[in-house]
């Protein structure tokens, strides 16, 4: 690592205590830091979300246990398990944890912060939950996520408004709100009469001390800005690109984006004077991709995720370049997730925008928003897009890309959309995450599986997939569910398939993986022990399998007849080997991840320099950082 980055303490401040502040690393591991920046100590190695800070103990929805909340002391030594539940939007009041159920069909529970006590407040639907005093605010999806309140001594909800809301505050008589349609702000009573828009500026992540409110203005480059209670004399605080606000005391934290996403706070909310938990930082006109990863390859160009979040669905500004590494330009720098790619145009969700369908040309220009609902996963054929409409409790929609006429397509609650042909496969979140489909005409219902899947892909006539279980095996039946088999033990999210072959990576639970370091590569990837393991290929019938290494292997890629790959028995660097078994080589000489290999190039990233892309010839020559004009 540079010695101009070395310091830089990289993150999201989620709470402060006296001389400390708490935050989240780039692998959402916890951590607290003084003030003054000095004594960074890690808490904990789970991966969290939602976390908030009393003056005992850290409450979070701990993503290596089914996001159950655990809470844990500020020295990490003890850790305590509260519930068995998927837990979102935890917020915490009067010894109570108020948080949406999403084992239980979001409903709004509370948890005692002992664990003993376990209420539900029998309010379905919910999400963006939040908490003011005594005040539930949240976006009810059995009414198209329109925002309601709830006293928590009550208990019964009431509406306040038609709009659909994030980032709801409370003050006085009036709730204030990013409205997720045109991204404003707005400002109503509580009992729902007097709205009215406070600024017309597109923004995001609101938060407030009470007399002003401070957000990110995505009009003017992620910029922050703060408002007064009325809609008056709007000043810009930072120069900066930024993410995750954090207000405390007199001071509001962010994460700049133009340093790596360096903790920086505003120590003078009146002057907008900076200061940073870093060193000398030095400027640049170059940027680094990284925490890369692989989305498209697509008319001899590779697209690339910058500032990858990979612990939900994969999201991240768009990186372009062709196949040698040249020609890299940044598309956008707003957040992306699902991009799919038609003709000149890339379609994707837009998580800067409330998770609103856009489109962007493959040169960067032409940016344009399609719809208002907030949208999961997307799928294309024919001239429509289909999707995940989380505004409709996640019910299965459709957008015709050119009329912008759309369509409910059925009333099942849907994860993971993949179009193929005239059918909308997907898992169904209301029946335990089975593998089900339906036609895209809405008709033709039916459920594929049996157990919960995790992950699948469509290849020819063919599903392959993975169950949720103790084995993790490569399963393989037809479009219509029909022909199921297991045809091996691997991670079917680390296939490749080629002709008639699959060539992946087989694991073997009995293997003794004791005495070998398994490496944390990427930001939200779990060291999971069974990722590593031999690789092997088979016939797509799942017959002749045969060994091709039995070195600890993952990242696996293919190109012409060798196979890529990082060899965790030899520090995580990357190796190449023919699909006969022969010509066994190393690429290069420190830990990666692997992402992409043609007949003269390999791109990986540098876990040893923090997560940059890299691009390397196939015979471990003309090692080269992978940058882009900052200017772009």
């Amino acid at each position: 690592m540079k010695s101009d980055e070395a310091n830089i303490v990289k993150g999201k401040v989620c709470g402060s205590l006296g001389n400390w502040i708490y935050y989240q690393d780039e692998h959402f591991r916890l951590h607290k830091i003084k003030i003054d920046g000095s004594s960074n100590l890690k808490i904990s190695n789970d991966m969290t979300m939602f976390v908030t800070v009393d003056s005992n103990w850290i409450y979070y929805s701990c993503l290596n246990d089914n996001r159950h909340i655990y809470k844990i002391t500020h020295d990490g030594q003890e850790r305590i398990k509260l519930n068995n539940a998927e837990s979102w939007w935890l917020c915490l009041a009067d010894g109570w944890i108020y948080y949406i159920n999403h084992s239980d069909n979001c409903n709004i529970y509370r948890v005692s912060k002992n664990g003993h006590n376990n209420e539900s407040f029998n309010v379905a639907g919910a999400s963006n939950l939040s908490l003011i005093g005594d005040v539930l605010c949240f976006s009810n999806g059995n009414d198209e996520c329109k925002t309601y309140c709830m006293e928590t001594t009550e208990g019964k909800p009431w509406k306040i408004s038609e709009d659909q809301a994030e980032n709801i505050f409370v003050i006085g008589a009036y709730c204030y709100y990013i409205n997720l349609y045109d991204r404003n702000i707005w400002k109503i009573k509580k009992d729902g009469t007097c709205i009215n828009k406070l600024l017309e500026k597109k923004v995001e992540e609101l938060i407030t001390d009470g007399e002003l409110l401070y957000y990110i203005s995505i009009e003017d480059g992620r910029k922050i800005y703060s408002v007064n209670l009325e809609g008056g004399n709007s000043k810009q605080l930072s120069g900066s690109r930024a993410e995750y606000l954090f207000l405390t005391g007199n001071k509001l934290y962010f994460s700049d984006l133009d340093h790596g996403g360096a903790i920086r706070f505003l120590n003078d909310l009146g002057s907008g004077n900076t200061t940073k938990f870093v060193f000398a930082v030095l400027q640049r006109t170059k940027g680094y991709i990284k925490k890369s990863k692989l989305i498209i390859e697509s008319a001899g160009e590779l697209y690339f995720f910058n500032n990858a979040r990979l612990h939900l669905n994969p999201s991240g500004e768009i990186i372009k370049l062709n196949p040698d590494g040249s020609g890299c330009i940044r598309l956008t720098d707003m957040r992306v997730e699902n991009p799919v790619v038609i003709d000149d145009w890339i379609f994707f969700v837009n998580t800067s925008d409330g998770y609103r369908i856009y489109k962007i040309r493959k040169d960067g220009s032409s940016s344009s928003f399609l719809g208002k609902s907030r949208v999961g996963a997307i799928g294309f054929s024919d001239g429509w897009l289909y999707f995940v409409n989380e505004t409709d409790n996640k019910k299965i929609h459709k957008l015709h890309v050119e009329s912008r006429v759309s369509a409910k397509i059925a009333e099942v609650r849907a994860r993971d959309l993949k179009v193929h042909g005239e059918w909308i496969f997907f898992t169904n979140y209301a029946a335990d995450n089975k593998l089900c489909r339906i036609r895209t005409d809405g008709s033709g219902y039916s459920e594929l599986t049996l157990e919960k899947v995790n992950g699948y892909r469509i290849y020819r006539d063919w599903i392959f997939y993975n169950n949720i279980g103790r084995k993790r095996s490569i399963y393989r039946m037809g479009l219509d569910g029909s022909e199921k088999s297991d045809i091996g033990c691997g991670d079917s999210l680390n296939f490749v398939i080629e002709g008639d072959w699959i060539y992946y990576v087989e694991t073997n639970e009995v293997q003794d993986f004791s005495q070998r370091k398994i490496f944390d590569t990427l930001a939200g990837r779990k060291n999971n022990r069974e990722k590593a393991g031999s690789i092997c290929k088979m016939k797509i019938s799942g017959q002749n399998r045969t060994l091709i290494n039995d070195c600890a292997s993952t990242d696996l890629c293919k190109s012409g007849d060798f196979l890529y790959y990082v060899n965790y028995d030899d520090g995580g660097k990357i190796y190449s080997i023919k699909v006969d078994g022969s010509q066994n080589i190393k690429i290069n000489n420190e830990h990666s991840c692997c992402h992409y290999a043609n007949e003269e190039w390999v791109f990986y990233s540098s876990v040893e320099d923090d997560n940059k892309l890299y691009r390397i010839k196939v015979d471990g020559t003309m090692r080269a950082v992978v940058e882009y004009d900052l200017n772009t």
